[in-house]
């Protein structure tokens, strides 16, 4: 599957995911959460033995994209509540992953 916001590559049993924004410093934005659980629990299910994730260019990640969270400002209250699971699921998803996950910035030595 191919997706907009992050690179997921495989070696191995090794699954290395790119936070792909490098223009935004990787700030993370909803369809970006929405790809990473997506990604995570694919991992998760396929018996992958590390996931390992990585910011391109260079910063990891810059936190949630201010722009994500302006243009949510008119929003009503049930859709800040979804926009709030959302992340909550994101966190759970990897706080609960079966396997070690490593964040680096991409290249750091």
């Amino acid at each position: 599957m191919s997706y907009k916001t992050i690179l997921v590559e495989e070696s191995g049993s090794i699954r290395t995911i790119t936070l792909n924004r490098p223009e935004r410093r990787n700030a993370i934005t909803f369809e970006m959460q929405t790809e990473l659980i997506h990604v995570l629990e694919d991992a998760a299910s396929k018996g992958c033995h590390v996931v390992v994730l990585v910011g391109a260019g260079e910063v990891f990640c810059s936190g949630m994209d201010l722009s994500a969270l302006y243009a949510a400002v008119d929003e009503s209250a049930a859709q800040h509540r979804a926009d709030a699971e959302l992340i909550t699921r994101l966190f759970l998803t990897l706080h609960q992953m079966p396997m070690p996950t490593i964040a680096a910035v991409h290249g750091a030595q």
